[in-house]
């Protein structure tokens, strides 16, 4: 099996980034699994050896680049291990990266932050991770750091609400009610992305309940 990246060009976006892929390829049959990562066709180089790569002309290409190959290097060592449990295919492979890189609620949110990032949602990507850091802090402080997407249900989204709006925040003092329901709002949606890629088998906000919005007051003219 041959494992490389590559630009799909029918997955073309509106703004001229095309899409960059981990491509399996084994008896001239191809799986594609998304890096989450996308660049305009001048700043990729796919003749690069020995694997194609981000150009200089990207101003983030180190980055970008350093995320492309710690992807490619963990698809390998799926691949690896798959082939000594005699269990190697293309859809076992692609399976196991999505199983092993995203079932934990944190690494989902970085990978999630990062996409925001390569899809150029500057204030998208500013606000979650904020977010992102709240939610890191506040899972430590329950012991819950390793815990799984699937795990995510409404007592924890209501225990993440009350630390939001009492020990969060500048100085630790709390968060407004408005500004917590965004922030619920942002994990919601980030929730909906786990659930598009098959990885939350439920609705973890079923029974949860957002908190009264505050009026906001107007600025005198």
């Amino acid at each position: 099996m041959k494992i490389n990246l590559v630009q799909l060009k029918r997955k073309k976006r509106k703004n001229g980034e095309i899409p960059i892929y981990l491509r399996f390829t084994e008896n001239r049959k191809s799986r594609y699994k998304s890096t989450g990562i996308s660049v305009l066709p001048k700043d990729w180089n796919g003749d690069a050896e020995p694997t194609p790569q981000v150009r200089k002309s990207h101003p983030r290409y180190k980055t970008l680049n350093n995320e492309l190959e710690r992807l490619l290097n963990e698809a390998r060592d799926a691949k690896i291990q798959l082939s000594q449990k005699d269990n190697l295919s293309l859809s076992t492979v692609k399976q196991e990266l999505s199983v092993k890189s995203k079932k934990n609620l944190l690494e989902f949110a970085e990978y999630y932050e990062n996409k925001l990032d390569n899809e150029n949602r500057y204030w998208e990507h500013r606000h979650f991770k904020v977010l992102r850091g709240n939610l890191k802090d506040f899972l430590a402080s329950k012991t819950l750091i390793s815990l799984d997407l699937n795990d995510l249900n409404s007592n924890i989204i209501d225990s993440f609400q009350n630390y939001l709006l009492n020990d969060a925040g500048p100085k630790k003092k709390g968060n407004s009610n408005n500004t917590v329901n965004k922030k619920i709002q942002r994990l919601k949606g980030m929730v909906t992305q786990a659930t598009d890629e098959g990885l939350i088998e439920h609705d973890p906000f079923f029974k949860h309940d957002p908190l009264k919005k505050e009026p906001t007051q107007k600025a005198k003219l």
